[in-house]
């Protein structure tokens, strides 16, 4: 073994170290906005913990190189060997840059480095790739780039170095060897490093900066479900914090169609109605005057898939993985559709997207929405196909308005837009109609309003519309345009309108609201008694105050109207303030005692009873 061997090898790893700060500098270039409010000392620390984590994915994604480079025993004459070694090393190392630099793009719309789950929906990426590659074309010119710096300087052996004994460079490999073990494990405690000790950091969002997508990747391989907690050792300890009332037994149902409206990427930000800033969506303005509109309404999630288990069944997203492919999703559910089957409803479900797409068939499915229509139930696809991801909104929203008319009443549905996600298409009949705004989505946001103006013109001539419950919420946040928007609550505030064409309903639209709280409100609406609530949300027409529940990356929040408790597992509990409320309160602080044992008591509820399967049982 060369004596060079073992520099050449520290000093290429070393490069590839260089490039992986390169490229966390380009990730909070392109998300500034996302960090603008961290001071600069914070983000210095985040780079140089970070370097601990790329450590880690570097020598996961290089063992074989490693290995290879310095096993001591090397054929005499292989000339080859040094040229294979180069190709692995350059095509892993580019390639694995690639998947780290694609989250620039991605965390936009996800709010996290990408995890194992994305393999669940790698069939809806892979077709579309080719609309991906053309808007972020920018990503893989980069990438190409770092590759053939790193070709450039790929340092080469120097073979005038000293030749090492045998029996010496076993001892060195095998040395080397256990220190790979050892930076693997990231720790020199009982248990190997996690992802949540990126978000140890304060304030935790500085973890996305902190992380690398091939570490985030590889560390979630192996995901299981949740873990369960050990806050309160009396599970009726829990329930005594968490458990809402029931509704009167003795209530007569009303037997009102419920139709809910899920629009895709509908941020909060972009509604004129309640902002102080222009908004895209006029229809939605003139609607939310005659609706119940809460301004404080947040998803419990940042991802498509993770809505409908949180608007249909009261689920949030509190776990790294969608409910709607981890090992839970066949465990005993009560969902609306589940639910309003058994008080005579028909119930049915509307995608405009290609049938399997994100899994919504399945899980509507089991949701209790017999009857599902997709882009292959859709008569006009080759008319109306939008080119990328399947009908375009204004056509099936026709379509459901006309499924809906000949539907025996009552029913319970629902519908999930789909135009206005990347790439964001525009019918060539609409062209330059609508605002352009500032970002790409905004044009696309004015679309799908005038779409859901014209369902609303055409279903009001129908019987059944005055005899029904409109839902109108978001799946969940987009890119920010607004100043006001770029922070930790404007990530996840979406709209939530509640309107029926024969009442004007009255709440108190200030309080705080979730997806997860549309359930049982709806219920509650309908006078319908459900004694299977997993108290994870609860209605708006409750006099209680209003909270919502979110999870990223093992960082859990409970937002309240003037502030929010926030706590993992790897540091203390903090509070925030709310900025989207008219309190006075400033800065971070220690969190309050009692708020953050409740935040624990829904937290350990969660876990503990998804994984018993227990989480409609008192």
């Amino acid at each position: 073994m060369n004596s060079s061997s073992y520099f050449i090898l520290a000093k290429r790893l070393c490069l590839v170290l260089f490039l992986y700060s390169l490229a966390r500098a380009y990730f909070l270039v392109s998300n500034i906005d996302y960090f603008s409010d961290v001071e600069s000392v914070l983000l210095a620390q985040s780079f140089l913990l970070g370097l601990k984590f790329d450590l880690i994915a570097i020598t996961a994604i290089n063992l074989p190189f490693i290995i290879v480079s310095i096993f001591p025993f090397q054929p005499a004459k292989n000339s080859n060997r040094a040229l294979y070694l180069k190709v692995y090393f350059l095509t892993t190392n580019v390639l694995f840059l690639f998947f780290n630099l694609s989250d620039t793009a991605y965390f936009k719309f996800t709010g996290k480095r990408t995890t194992f789950d994305i393999v669940n929906i790698a069939a809806d990426i892979a077709q579309q790739a080719g609309q991906m590659a053309v808007n972020f074309w920018h990503i893989p010119f980069i990438a190409l780039l770092l590759g053939v710096f790193l070709t450039i300087t790929y340092p080469t052996i120097n073979k005038s170095g000293k030749v090492i004994p045998a029996w010496l460079s076993t001892i060195l490999f095998f040395i080397l060897i256990a220190v790979c073990i050892l930076i693997l494990r990231g720790s020199l405690g009982r248990r190997p490093i996690t992802l949540k000790q990126a978000f140890a950091i304060n304030p935790s969002k500085l973890g996305n900066l902190v992380l690398n997508t091939p570490f985030s990747f590889f560390y979630t391989i192996q995901s299981k479900g949740v873990e369960k907690k050990q806050y309160f050792s009396n599970e009726a300890d829990i329930y005594k914090l968490i458990q809402k009332p029931e509704l009167d037994q003795n209530k007569v149902p009303r037997k009102k169609n419920v139709v809910f409206i899920i629009l895709e990427s509908f941020g909060r930000e972009y509604i004129g109605y309640g902002n102080n800033h222009r908004g895209y969506t006029p229809f939605l303005d003139s609607l939310a005057q005659e609706s119940a509109f809460f301004h404080q309404c947040y998803a419990n999630g940042r991802k498509s898939i993770e809505a409908l288990p949180a608007i249909l069944a009261g689920i949030p997203a509190l776990m790294n993985e969608p409910y709607i492919n981890s090992i839970y999703q066949n465990n005993e559910m009560y969902a609306i559709g589940n639910i309003l089957q058994q008080h005579g409803y028909a119930t049915s479900f509307f995608h405009g997207g290609i049938n399997g797409t994100m899994a919504f068939d399945s899980f509507a499915k089991l949701a209790g929405m017999k009857d599902y229509y997709g882009m292959n139930e859709y008569p006009n696809k080759d008319k109306d196909f939008d080119g990328k991801w399947g009908i375009y909104d204004e056509p099936f929203l026709h379509f459901f308005a006309d499924k809906l008319d000949q539907t025996q009443e009552p029913f319970c549905t629902g519908i999930f837009t789909l135009t206005s996600h990347p790439p964001y298409p525009i019918p060539a009949n609409y062209t330059n109609t609508f605002p352009k705004g500032t970002l790409p989505i905004h044009e696309t946001i004015g679309y799908t309003d005038n779409a859901l103006r014209s369902f609303f013109a055409k279903v009001q001539k129908s019987s059944w519309y005055a005899n029904t419950l409109f839902v109108i919420t978001a799946d969940h946040t987009q890119e920010h345009a607004e100043k006001a928007y770029m922070n930790e609550y404007g990530n996840y505030l979406v709209p939530l309108i509640l309107y029926s064409p024969s009442e004007k309903i009255e709440v108190d639209t200030k309080k705080v609201t979730q997806h997860a709280d549309i359930l049982p409100s709806v219920l509650d609406y309908l006078d319908i008694h459900n004694s299977n609530q997993n108290h994870l949300g609860q209605s708006v027409f409750t006099t209680s105050e209003g909270y919502a529940l979110s999870q990223l990356n093992g960082s859990y929040r409970l937002i309240r109207r003037h502030y929010s408790i926030e706590f993992s597992e790897e540091g203390a509990g903090f509070q925030h303030p709310n900025f989207f409320s008219d309190s006075s309160i400033v800065g971070s602080k220690a969190a309050d005692t009692n708020e953050l044992i409740l935040l624990k008591a829904y937290v350990q509820h969660f876990n503990n009873s998804l994984s018993d399967n227990t989480l409609y049982k008192k």
